[in-house]
């Protein structure tokens, strides 16, 4: 018997720079997000994350930067062949021009995937 994943909004399973900082101290790292949604993304990062930490985040899409806010909701389960682990972010803001260019992004993708591609 295989599960079957109930998720609101399906995940674009591919990978885009990100730039994230912590609210509380600035620092500044860069990574990949990827298992991206219009609610939130999961990235990799380097054993610095913790549940509930906030991060302002800048993500590349082609010549486009989304801007925003996201809190970590887990984290954990390192990486093949890295030292880093994984974290769930949900999205809490963006810029208003981000929303569009993000919104759009995603739409556009997804309109272009079959649907056994896509990951719900």
């Amino acid at each position: 018997m295989h599960s079957v994943e109930r998720r609101r909004h399906a995940r674009l399973s591919i990978a885009l720079p990100i730039t994230y900082w912590k609210v509380h101290d600035g620092s500044v790292h860069h990574s990949m997000a990827f298992d991206i949604t219009k609610r939130g993304f999961s990235l990799k990062h380097p054993q610095d994350l913790i549940i509930e930490d906030i991060i302002h985040f800048e993500i590349k899409i082609i010549e486009e930067a989304v801007t925003g806010t996201a809190k970590v909701l887990w984290s954990g389960g390192v990486v093949e062949r890295s030292n880093t682990e994984r974290a769930g972010c949900i999205i809490l803001t963006l810029t208003e021009s981000s929303r569009e260019v993000f919104y759009n992004f995603i739409d556009g993708v997804m309109n272009k995937l079959t649907p056994q591609s896509r990951h719900y």
